[in-house]
């Protein structure tokens, strides 16, 4: 009786999240890389004052790393679906910088949608709420909707596929 599951947003890992002894374990298992990867991160602080982290290239690895045990396990759960019901899809949730900065999507967020395709779940949901864009990236409605405009463009030449579901903000929360 259920035509879908959407894996909301709990399946996205921050930057400075997700270092648990066991993680750190199994990422040195998997990749053979011994090298903690919260050393790879910086604490700079800019001239005005405000303070943030920097990655520097071996960064990306653990980045990577943590995108694939997270599309890995979204697919565990559509593998799980299909067993009992293989009508019923799964979605994969996706924060808007996948699409509009993928670099940072990945890198600030751990999601990937070239992986998530791949690797995941037939479906992902792209949250392209505008009321949250302007408010965490400074930007005017014209401004917002250009860079979705702009994003979603790019995106239609990497992806030639119809699996994308597009979530757009009706009502302020």
């Amino acid at each position: 009786g259920v035509a879908g599951i959407l894996l909301q947003d709990d399946l996205a890992s921050r930057m400075t999240e997700g270092f648990t002894l066991r993680n750190l374990r199994n990422y040195r298992e998997d990749t053979g890389d011994d090298v903690p990867p919260y050393l790879h991160l910086k604490g700079i602080t800019d001239q005005d004052g405000r303070s943030y982290l920097r990655a520097d290239a071996a960064f990306e690895r653990w980045v990577h790393w943590k995108i694939r045990q997270l599309v890995s396990f979204a697919r565990s759960i559509q593998d799980a679906v299909t067993a009992s019901a293989p009508e019923t899809a799964v979605v994969m949730n996706q924060m808007y910088e996948t699409v509009t900065d993928p670099e940072n999507g990945r890198l600030w967020l751990s999601q990937d949608l070239g992986t998530t395709f791949r690797e995941g779940p037939p479906y992902a949901a792209v949250m392209l709420y505008h009321r949250q864009m302007q408010d965490e990236l400074s930007l005017g409605l014209s401004e917002t909707f250009s860079l979705i405009r702009q994003s979603l463009s790019a995106l239609s030449g990497e992806l030639n596929s119809p699996r994308i579901i597009l979530k757009f903000q009706t009502r302020d929360w």
